[in-house]
């Protein structure tokens, strides 16, 4: 075990150095400094995760799920609460990221970034995020035309997209605050809060499509839950790694 150890440190000990080498002849020296291999991993693990999304939405999709008609499908059948609970898990995620990027990690950054001008970078940032808010509309009138004329189902096309997006602006905003470059945080911001705009407004329109009416309510109080689960998580975690 221990010579495998050592092997596999050997590995990737070359593996970064290999890396490096083709980062620095790439980019500029003050930016490559900055770039670690995991910030050069990340891109690979979030690719990697989407194939695996859309492989098992492959697998799942059903030739009659192009309507979004619910006279269309009279017999839709009650979900269990864990199906619920994952169906509207995305309530999860929003409720994390409105207790730990909003009030806390978006300042932190602001001063990393700015200093002296920091309320101006929560401005401009909190300035995105609102017009990514004003343009659910528009989303949810174009994913509701690709439900009706996809051949494969538009809704799910829609949030593998989105959180595609996300991920990139998330994985932007990262890369931003290590070469320390207050435009492409901003760039990086447009792309993550689209991304989650459109992911957001296609979840939204799951539960009256999927499930029947009798179960409207008690989705309803279990995404209010996973809402609120999501933010006392993010401030847990925030207490936890405050320092």
């Amino acid at each position: 075990p221990g010579a495998t150890a050592g092997g596999w440190s050997d590995t990737y000990e070359q593996l970064e150095e290999t890396m490096k080498d083709h980062v620095k002849a790439v980019l500029p020296e003050n930016v490559a400094e900055h770039v670690t291999i995991h910030l050069l991993l990340t891109p690979v693990l979030l690719g990697f995760s989407m194939i695996v999304l859309i492989a098992i939405s492959m697998c799942d999709w059903k030739g009659d799920s192009n309507s979004i008609d619910d006279e269309a499908k009279p017999g839709i059948k009650p979900w269990s609460i864990a199906g619920i609970c994952a169906l509207t898990s995305y309530r999860f995620y929003t409720g994390f990221l409105s207790a730990t990027w909003m009030p806390y990690l978006l300042a932190m950054e602001g001063a990393e970034l700015t200093m002296e001008r920091q309320s101006v970078f929560m401005g401009t940032a909190k300035l995105i995020y609102g017009m990514s808010i004003l343009m659910n509309p528009m989303f949810g009138l174009v994913g509701d035309q690709v439900a009706v004329v996809s051949r494969w189902s538009g809704r799910r096309l829609f949030v593998l997209a989105g959180v595609a997006v996300g991920g990139l602006g998330i994985y932007g905003c990262l890369v931003a605050v290590e070469i320390h470059s207050v435009r492409w945080y901003m760039i990086a911001t447009v792309l993550w809060m689209l991304g989650e705009a459109m992911a957001d407004v296609t979840t939204e329109t799951l539960v009256p499509e999927l499930l029947p009416r009798t179960q409207y309510q008690i989705s309803s109080a279990i995404r209010a839950l996973n809402f609120l689960i999501g933010g006392l998580i993010g401030y847990a975690c925030l207490v936890w790694f405050r320092h």
